[in-house]
């Protein structure tokens, strides 16, 4: 091979190399735009406590949490909802769902960090509301439960905890066995 053949063929490989990379940046940076421009929400159902004056809240079942829910400290949901989104957005309901889109629209009684309802929130902000002590959900409806967020556009997100799951879970058995 001649001096100007190789110099031709490395030439080749490397514009070959750079316009694979070019392609693949342009895919990446594609999808990087989408992911920016649309709604995303982190929604995380809790048990919260009501402890001396305090309220202690939690998405596993974890000793302290059993030993309050052994000694029946009032409880009660709450849902915690995270604006992952580059942009503000408005959470206008909050509550929990089936998937076949039944809903148990989550009326709060109380809203985090002294905030008012409807509750805007920058991106990265978070909001969590809590329902009345004793309200739960229909347990026909919540045989997959799941927690959801919607905007005032009218983009639904949902979210589970583990809590959440297994607190159903227990009383559909308990259903299944009076039935």
């Amino acid at each position: 091979m001649k001096p100007i053949e190789i110099v031709t063929l490395v030439t080749a490989i490397v514009g070959a190399v750079c316009g694979i990379f070019g392609a693949v940046l342009g895919i990446i940076n594609t999808w990087s735009q989408v992911s920016r421009n649309r709604v995303r929400l982190r929604v995380v159902p809790k048990m919260a406590f009501m402890v001396d004056g305090g309220i202690i809240t939690g998405t596993k079942a974890t000793n302290q949490l059993k030993q309050l829910i052994c000694s029946q400290t009032p409880s009660r949901w709450c849902i915690e909802v995270v604006n992952l989104s580059t942009f503000a957005v408005t959470i206008s309901e909050v509550g929990f769902a089936k998937s076949n889109g039944l809903r148990h629209v989550l009326v709060p009684a109380q809203v985090s960090n002294g905030r008012t309802w409807p509750a805007r929130l920058e991106s990265r902000e978070a909001v969590t509301l809590y329902a009345q002590i004793g309200e739960n959900p229909d347990p026909h409806i919540m045989q997959r439960p799941y927690a959801y967020a919607e905007t005032d556009c009218g983009v639904l997100c949902f979210g589970t905890s583990s809590i959440f799951k297994d607190y159903f879970a227990v009383i559909t058995s308990r259903q299944g066995r009076q039935d």
